[in-house]
C-alpha cells in the first residue's frame, strides 16, 4: 500500500517492499495486488507483466481487512506470517519499504530472486520507454551513482541533512571526480553514465561532456506529488540497470545509497561500492 497516508521512502525502498511481499504471497498461495497511487500511479512507469497486480480503490475492501505497517523495521512480521498460516478470508493491507527476501534466500540467491520477482511483476511502460529512448547510450557502458542528500544544498530530502561549506563542497566534488576519472581509466573502451541526487555535482562533472547524464528534475518520492517530477528517478534507475557494471561512491558524510544496489538486482549487474581512491579504487563488492 502506497497511498500517501505515511512516509513510504524512496522508489527502491518501495520496490523492495513490493518484491518482498510478492514473495510472501507466492509462498502462502495468496492473491497479490499493489495499491500505489502516491505520489504517482506506479503503472504510469511500470505496468503489469505476468498478471494484473493493480489494486484499485474498489478492490480494497472485498474482505475484512487486517493492516500491517513495516516501514524500516520488521516489528510486525512474525504476527503477519502467523496470521497468514492460520487465517482465511482476510485481505492484508501491508505498508512496507523493507527487503525481507533473506527469510527465504541466502545472500547468493537473494539477488537472483529479486530479479526474478521484478521481471515477473513488471514491464516498462510505453511512457517510460519513450523517456529512456531519449538517451542513445552505447550497448556497453558503466555507471557511477553518488548520493549526497543535501550536502551541496540543492536536494530536498526527508533526512534534512544540512549543506556543508562551499570550501568543503569544492573538496568533495573534486575527490569524487578523481574517483570517476579512475573508473574511466579502468574501463577505457566504455562510456560512463553518472547518476546523482545533486544537479550541482552533475553540472560540475559534466562541464567538459566527458560523462553521460540524464536530464530533468531530481526529486524524492516522499517530498513531491507531481508525477512528472519523478520521471528522472525511473530513468536513472533503468539506465543504471542496463549498464555492464554499477559503481557507487561513498565518501565522508555521503549517504550509503541502496538505489544502485537494487538497480543492479534488476538485471543481475555487477555492483561495487567505492569507499576511497587508491590504485585499486579501494573497492569492496559487498553491500
Amino acid at each position: 500500500m502506497f497511498d500517501g497516508s505515511t512516509k513510504h521512502g524512496g522508489l527502491t525502498n518501495r520496490l523492495a517492499g513490493i518484491i518482498s511481499f510478492y514473495e510472501i504471497a507466492k509462498f502462502y498461495h495468496k492473491k497479490f495486488g499493489i495499491h500505489f497511487i502516491f505520489p504517482f500511479h506506479l503503472e504510469k512507469f511500470l505496468q503489469p507483466k505476468n498478471h494484473d497486480w493493480i489494486a484499485r480503490k474498489k478492490d480494497l475492501h472485498l474482505l475484512p481487512v487486517k493492516r500491517f505497517k513495516m516501514m524500516d523495521n520488521r516489528v510486525c512480521l512474525d504476527d503477519m506470517l502467523n496470521s497468514l498460516n492460520y487465517r482465511e478470508g482476510v485481505q492484508y493491507h501491508v505498508y512496507s519499504n523493507i527487503d525481507i527476501l533473506d527469510i527465504f534466500y541466502d545472500e547468493n540467491e537473494h539477488k537472483k530472486a529479486w530479479s526474478k520477482n521484478f521481471h515477473e511483476l513488471f514491464q516498462v511502460s510505453p511512457f517510460l520507454r519513450k523517456e529512456l529512448n531519449k538517451y542513445k547510450f552505447s550497448d556497453d557502458y558503466v555507471a557511477v551513482q553518488l548520493r549526497f542528500l543535501n550536502l551541496f544544498g540543492d536536494f530536498k530530502d526527508t533526512s534534512r541533512k544540512l549543506a556543508i561549506s562551499y570550501k568543503d563542497q569544492h573538496i568533495l566534488m573534486n575527490e569524487c571526480k578523481e574517483i570517476i576519472d579512475l573508473i574511466k581509466k579502468k574501463h577505457p573502451k566504455q562510456k560512463v553514465f553518472v547518476s546523482s541526487d545533486s544537479q550541482k555535482f552533475l553540472n560540475f562533472i559534466n562541464k567538459d561532456n566527458q560523462v553521460m547524464i540524464s536530464s530533468g528534475d531530481i526529486k524524492h518520492s516522499d517530498m513531491h506529488s507531481r508525477g512528472r517530477a519523478h520521471i528522472r528517478t525511473f530513468v536513472d534507475l533503468f539506465l543504471l540497470a542496463e549498464a555492464s557494471h554499477i559503481y557507487n561512491i561513498k565518501l565522508d558524510n555521503m549517504h550509503k545509497s541502496y538505489f544502485p544496489v537494487y538497480a543492479s538486482y534488476i538485471n543481475n549487474v555487477p555492483f561495487t561500492r567505492v569507499w576511497g581512491k587508491d590504485s585499486d579504487l579501494n573497492i569492496t563488492s559487498n553491500k
